[in-house]
């Protein structure tokens, strides 16, 4: 059975159509999405937020951030992941307002409400996965600029199996 990691990005001010969280698997393991979120703190206003998921393949945004993948059980291996802001093969990383010039494919997208925030599980039978190796990277963005701008939190959940 494969461990579970978590990356994620803390209470982030977003200025514009933004990259969020992404990560790139290694070239020996995929990458399985397990579970997405965000979720906002900073007023009681309602609106509603623009989200999107799915992958870009070269021309990679240079990230603000790396971001070590940490092991959700405490007893697991480190990650094979590790901590990057090129979207390099085996990284992850957080931020970036410059998107990148490779191609962007929408896997999906959505809105929520920035009160509720967003929660998405994959079952077994609808993990989102890329092969070890890929030459593409799995990005969770806000394709513009949300309605509230300060105090946000994106998570990626997954697995390297």
């Amino acid at each position: 059975m494969s461990n579970t990691y978590l990356i994620q990005l803390q209470n982030q001010s977003v200025a514009a159509a933004a990259i969020l969280l992404a990560i790139r698997p290694p070239t020996n393991r995929p990458i399985r999405i397990t579970r997405i979120k965000l979720e906002y703190n900073g007023t009681a206003t309602s609106t509603q937020i623009r989200y999107q998921f799915g992958t870009r393949v070269s021309s990679f945004a240079t990230l603000t951030n790396s971001v070590t993948p940490v092991p959700l059980d405490n007893t697991a291996a480190a990650a094979v992941t590790v901590g990057g802001t090129a979207e390099a093969a085996g990284t992850s990383g957080s931020y970036a307002t410059t998107l990148g010039a490779g191609t962007f494919t929408v896997l999906f997208e959505g809105a929520f409400n920035c009160l509720n925030g967003l929660d998405e599980f994959y079952g077994d039978f609808s993990e989102l996965i890329l092969p070890a190796g890929s030459a593409s990277a799995f990005e969770l963005r806000f394709p513009a600029t949300p309605g509230v701008t300060a105090n946000w939190t994106a998570s990626i959940y997954f697995k390297e199996a």
